[in-house]
């Protein structure tokens, strides 16, 4: 399995790395999803198709710009932590912010994951990115509950 392209997180306006990949709702009225918006991705490639549906080429490049294998999801999200809240800041990729961000990320309940800066790649499906610790950041509705930091034994192994 390829790594995946992580997610940023700007945290006290330092850019990070995110290991966690909150969801982007497709439900959100705030959000468009490029891909249910353009139907079939792959008429995009038709002239035709594009010249009927008004795709410009700036769409065309939004909506292609992260697919690679190391980015299944085809979507890279740059989040943010400001007062406690999280906030989605910006998306490249299949989504697009409507109104002006960041956008408080309410939706989102769960655990983000921010590597320390020693943090290597290591292709095991199983185990994923690999650190010698990670900051796990639990978020309840958008809102930052706890934060706490976590060592990893085996990170200097062979």
């Amino acid at each position: 399995m390829t790594a995946q392209t992580p997610e940023k997180i700007i945290i006290n306006g330092r850019e990070q790395s995110l290991y966690s990949q909150p969801i982007i709702p497709s439900n959100c009225e705030a959000i468009d999803d490029l891909e249910e918006i353009l139907g079939d991705p792959r008429a995009i490639f038709d002239a035709e198709y594009k010249k009927q549906f008004n795709i410009t080429d700036e769409l065309y490049t939004k909506l292609h710009s992260v697919e690679s294998t190391c980015c299944w999801r085809q979507y890279i999200g740059t989040w943010q932590i400001t007062n406690s809240r999280l906030y989605l800041v910006k998306v490249e990729g299949k989504f697009l912010i409507k109104q002006s961000a960041p956008l408080f990320a309410d939706w989102f309940s769960g655990d983000l994951l921010v590597a320390d800066e020693h943090c290597r790649a290591y292709f095991n499906e199983s185990e994923g990115w690999i650190c010698s610790s990670h900051k796990c950041i639990h978020v309840k509705n958008g809102i930052i509950t706890t934060t706490d930091i976590r060592k990893n034994p085996e990170f200097n192994r062979d």
